[in-house]
């Protein structure tokens, strides 16, 4: 008995280092990152990808100041560069953002590739974002094909193209 009021302190104890600890996107707002990539699924594509990402306002912090989230969602879109790319699609976006100081991650993707089967997994990307102008996010990774099918690639670097200079921190 003794033993279960321990494992609910110890749970309450990490949930508050998590919530302490949260990614802050500043400031609030939306931002669109665009730029070319290969999409490969037993073959290559180079189309455009847009990636929106929205982050809301968080509620003032104890010293009263806003203008930034602790929470991201981001949208993205394959559009031009072949008449195929806007055949692939991403559903059930918007997806959850997270960042663990390095890199940049969409959580959760679906994706329907020109191709047999579809990917599902987290999209991440390299963030090179908090000192370098523009704001870039690069690609080289591999969503898992459902079903045992090939991995969808994405490589390629996204340049930020609207919204002020998003700054992201993971204390």
């Amino acid at each position: 008995m003794k033993l279960l009021p321990a494992i609910c302190a110890t749970a309450l104890a990490m949930a508050n280092i998590q919530a302490a600890s949260a990614t802050t996107y500043t400031p609030a707002g939306t931002y669109v990152f665009q730029g070319l990539v290969n999409t490969v699924k037993g073959f290559t594509l180079t189309c455009i990808l847009t990636v929106t990402i929205t982050v809301p306002e968080s509620a003032p912090d104890a010293d009263g100041t806003a203008s930034h989230g602790h929470n991201a969602t981001a949208t993205p879109i394959l559009s031009a560069g072949n008449a195929l790319c806007p055949v692939q699609m991403f559903s059930g976006a918007p997806y959850p953002v997270s960042f663990d100081g390095a890199t940049i991650s969409l959580n959760g993707v679906g994706y329907r590739a020109f191709g047999p089967g579809d990917c599902t997994g987290t999209l991440s990307g390299q963030w090179n974002g908090n000192i370098a102008t523009p704001r870039t996010i690069t690609f080289n990774t591999s969503l898992p094909g459902d079903g045992g099918t090939a991995p969808c690639r994405f490589i390629g670097n996204l340049n930020q193209v609207s919204g002020t200079a998003l700054s992201i921190t993971n204390p």
